[in-house]
């Protein structure tokens, strides 16, 4: 299943949920591709334990550098009061970002 996102004045994304073998050996959730502006970044995203809610890495893949060429990966944290964050340049700046915006779409889905 793809889910393809768009919506004016948000990000758009395309979301490959993990197959079932995939993540019986690892905490592979699927794989996001986001599109902006300046770059498309295709993401492995991986769940991890977090207190107080879920966490999210999202790892870029090798092929995409994505518009911060200097980080790999980025976390991104969903509370369990509904808000999300993330480790990005963008987020700490202006308290959104591409990577929250897409995890918290998904969440509000149910695909994650």
């Amino acid at each position: 299943m793809t889910a393809t996102e768009t919506r004016p004045n948000a990000v758009d994304f395309d979301w490959v949920p993990a197959l079932p073998s995939d993540t019986e050996s690892s905490p592979i959730a699927g794989y996001l591709r986001i599109y902006a502006a300046r770059a498309t970044t295709l993401y492995r995203v991986e769940e991890f334990p977090a207190d107080e809610g879920r966490g999210f890495q999202l790892v870029k893949s090798e092929h995409t550098a994505g518009t911060d060429r200097e980080a790999a990966e980025y976390a991104v944290f969903a509370g369990r009061d509904g808000r999300t964050r993330c480790e990005c340049r963008g987020f700490l700046r202006w308290s959104h970002c591409k990577h929250q915006e897409a995890v918290a779409e998904l969440l509000d889905k149910g695909q994650l």
